[in-house]
């Protein structure tokens, strides 16, 4: 196969950007899974007038900030996303209910005015059947043999 001519140069561009935005953000800290950015620490002004802090926007969040509260603070994110794993939520009933997220967690989202995005993902065994999707799928929602439907209420009324 041959190499585009321009594929070197596109690829060495995109190195020294890498490069670029790691030495403006001062470099990258591992959080358990997550690669967070730690901005550059700001030079005292020579007056005394306080900096204001910028106001967190709203398209800027992270995944799973709860993970590490701080360095979502110091990032001023405006949302974070919580995973919702059925499997885990459920494991072995509908009536289980074990979030792996606490109510502590979200609160303290939610105290340090983060958006809280529900992320609703999984499928425990005991909701399967014979084609490995949720029983009762094609269901109407109301519908309590809708087990996929059932869970996606029980979240939306625990988490509204």
């Amino acid at each position: 196969m041959k190499r585009s001519s321009r594929s070197f140069p596109i690829f060495i561009c995109l190195l020294i950007a890498t490069f670029v935005a790691i030495w403006v953000w001062g470099g990258a800290t591992a959080v358990g899974s997550t690669l967070v950015a730690q901005p550059l620490v700001a030079h005292a002004q020579s007056d005394s007038t306080p900096t204001p802090t910028p106001k967190p926007n709203w398209r800027f969040g992270i995944i799973e900030g709860y993970e590490a509260p701080d360095q979502a603070a110091d990032l001023r994110i405006s949302w974070s996303r919580v995973q919702i794993h059925w499997g885990l939520t459920q494991p072995e009933s509908p009536t289980d209910w074990e979030p792996s997220v606490s109510d502590e967690q979200i609160q303290s989202e939610l105290s340090a005015r983060r958006e809280v995005v529900g992320l609703l993902i999984g499928i425990p065994d005991w909701a399967r059947d014979e084609n490995r999707i949720p029983k009762g799928l094609w269901l109407e929602p109301d519908d309590p043999d809708n087990l996929w439907a059932n869970f996606v209420r029980q979240a939306v009324t625990t988490y509204d």
